[in-house]
């Protein structure tokens, strides 16, 4: 090992590439860490060297016809603030008039959690926000199936359902595995 530093140290300047040069980079606490791991699996320590080699490039040449970026600007509108308890009581108040909004379907709903999650794509929309819907909880067996009705139609339809602060919801997907009925 002491032969390869010797080597490496030694020869700085890249004979090949003018004006590139060479260096070995001390070891760095991770690379101790990886030692330590090594070591606990009852193998033997291995030596980890860092070599760098930094070497001119030559950028193209900027042609006459390109023009220069002379001004840059930008933007942003900001959505309004959402808080999830929010889309989620909005979304059981719409559940709960479209099966009727009776007392007895209030108390059908006590006990049924609807949790939405923003989704990572098309939520750049000031007008809408996509969310997934994670339905949860017990009902009585006689909405259990209204109720999944109710938001295969949200669903498919890829139509807001509620608007919360301006911002239209609409549900990209449902989890309603566990929902259960008595």
């Amino acid at each position: 090992m002491t032969r390869i530093l010797n080597a490496l140290i030694n020869n700085r300047q890249l004979t090949g590439i003018p004006g590139a040069y060479t260096r070995v980079i001390p070891q760095q606490e991770n690379l101790n860490i990886l030692g330590n791991f090594w070591q606990a699996l009852g193998n033997r320590p291995r030596l980890s060297l860092l070599y760098s080699i930094s070497a001119p490039m030559k950028l193209q040449d900027i042609k006459d016809n390109m023009i220069p970026i002379s001004q840059i600007s930008t933007s942003v509108v900001q959505k309004p603030s959402m808080d999830n308890s929010q889309i989620n009581q909005a979304l059981t108040d719409k559940l709960c008039s479209e099966l009727g909004g009776t007392e007895d379907v209030r108390l059908a709903l006590a006990k049924v959690n609807l949790i939405a999650e923003p989704t990572t794509d098309n939520n750049y929309n000031q007008e809408n926000e996509s969310v997934i819907l994670e339905v949860s909880g017990i009902t009585r067996s006689t909405y259990l199936a209204k109720i999944e009705d109710i938001i295969s139609i949200w669903v498919n339809s890829q139509k807001s359902v509620v608007k919360v602060n301006g911002v239209g919801i609409i549900i990209a997907k449902e989890n309603s595995d566990s929902l259960i009925s008595i």
